[in-house]
């Protein structure tokens, strides 16, 4: 479970992590997606700042393509 957070703080502070949107119907969850050693990791955060999940997805830029996800920026170009 150490390890499993660690990578979250990892994604998370990685000022060059791509920040999107994904929309399910009315409700938008901020993503934070970036690669740690070597693996892409995907951290979906609620708006209630609650983290929904976190995850290498298998094919990175295909499930990114999904048209629920929208690019924002990385976390260094929204100043975050």
């Amino acid at each position: 479970m150490a390890e499993y957070e660690a990578i979250i703080i990892r994604v998370i502070s990685t000022s060059i992590a791509e920040v999107f949107v994904y929309r399910w119907g009315e409700i938008l969850y901020p993503t934070v997606v970036a690669e740690v050693e070597g693996t892409w990791w995907l951290v979906m955060i609620g708006l209630d700042s609650i983290m929904e999940t976190a995850f290498p997805p298998e094919n990175p830029a295909t499930y990114l393509a999904n048209l629920r996800f929208q690019r924002l920026g990385t976390l260094e170009e929204l100043g975050l």
